[in-house]
């Protein structure tokens, strides 16, 4: 169950920010501790966290490495969203070419073969 007690204390945990920090700097995110610092309430609500630190008598240690890179992971993929791709314009349907003027058309198709007469 979530307390809102432990998320705020998760907030202010010198020691998981330094984690989160050290996981977002090894994802090259630019300026690690202040792009955490911005970003600390929506690690401290991270599903599955406040239980994990409750079950473990309040020790934030219990949040593994694992659900840090989890969540470094998430938060990065919301504010760089991969670029939905632009399709392919479609090429217009050529027009067939006019033949010079005084010139017949050309037949598209030719004559069919005429059918062969029953033998007698």
């Amino acid at each position: 169950m979530t307390s809102y007690i432990v998320q705020a204390r998760l907030a202010e945990d010198r020691e998981l920010i330094a984690r989160i920090t050290a996981c977002a700097a090894g994802e090259d995110v630019a300026r690690p501790a202040e792009w955490v610092q911005d970003h600390v309430w929506q690690f401290a609500v991270q599903p599955g966290w406040c239980c994990t630190v409750t079950d473990a008598g309040g020790a934030s240690s219990a949040i593994t490495d694992e659900m840090i890179h989890t969540a470094v992971l998430t938060l990065l993929a919301r504010e760089n969203p991969e670029p939905t791709p632009e399709p392919e314009p479609e090429e217009p349907a050529s027009e067939p070419e006019e033949p010079p003027s005084g010139t017949p058309p050309e037949d598209p198709l030719p004559d069919p073969e005429p059918d062969p007469s029953p033998a007698e």
